[in-house]
């Protein structure tokens, strides 16, 4: 081969490299975003409308709260909380999000070392992390927990009580733990998830559409 088909061949190469559309296949795909009051993405404020998030991407809402659409699934996030985006799960801090719709890329919420998911495409499960606990509700269908390897279901409606981290503290607006609903709670049962397994209390409610998050203007 010539010295100029040479030099063709690696101008053809380092442009179709930089190609949008190859690019586009490296990275994760977007997913989209609403903004409702105080969110920042990434430390930058988001807009009012429909926005791209990628994978990674740290999302925190201040006296706000936002929706992320992923296919099917959706992920409702409260006021004053912190998630992180990843592919197959997404990283919760403090604050609350809920994960609800159908099948979608999102498996699991993870927080203080525990991964919690909806046992079927359609159920509703919401977690919080606040005031040094971690509270999971399985709002619409049942849902279940992972920790140290162990799988725990949740029934349709429960409360699960599990420790959170302690650099969580109660938002001052709410003075005591969420609950899907105070005048439904009947009382606690003891669970131990095996040897040397946690504890975790688990309430019984007879109201199943309760919610841990404040109202949010995207819920129907």
């Amino acid at each position: 081969m010539s010295e100029k088909a040479t030099r063709l061949l690696m101008v053809g190469v380092l442009l179709l490299g930089s190609s949008p559309g190859l690019q586009a296949q490296e990275n994760p795909a977007g997913v989209s975003l609403q903004a409702f009051g105080n969110v920042t993405v990434n430390g930058k404020a988001a807009g009012s409308g429909w926005s791209t998030i990628f994978v990674g991407d740290k999302i925190v809402t201040g006296a706000g709260s936002a929706v992320i659409l992923l296919g099917a699934e959706q992920l409702q996030i409260a006021t004053n909380t912190t998630v992180t985006l990843g592919e197959k799960a997404v990283d919760l801090g403090c604050g609350s999000a809920s994960l609800s719709g159908g099948q979608g890329p999102v498996e699991t919420l993870r927080a203080a070392g525990v991964e919690v998911g909806r046992g079927a495409a359609g159920g509703k499960v919401e977690v919080s992390q606040m005031g040094g606990n971690l509270y999971v509700h399985a709002i619409a269908g049942t849902a279940y927990i992972v920790q140290g390897g162990q799988k725990t279901l949740v029934r349709e409606g429960a409360t699960t009580t599990l420790p959170g981290a302690t650099t969580c503290p109660m938002p001052v607006s709410n003075a005591k733990p969420p609950s899907s609903s105070a005048r439904s709670l009947r009382a606690p049962i003891l669970i131990v998830a095996g040897a040397g397994g946690a504890a975790a209390l688990i309430f019984a409610t007879s109201n199943n559409q309760g919610s841990l998050s404040p109202a949010d203007p995207s819920k129907p």
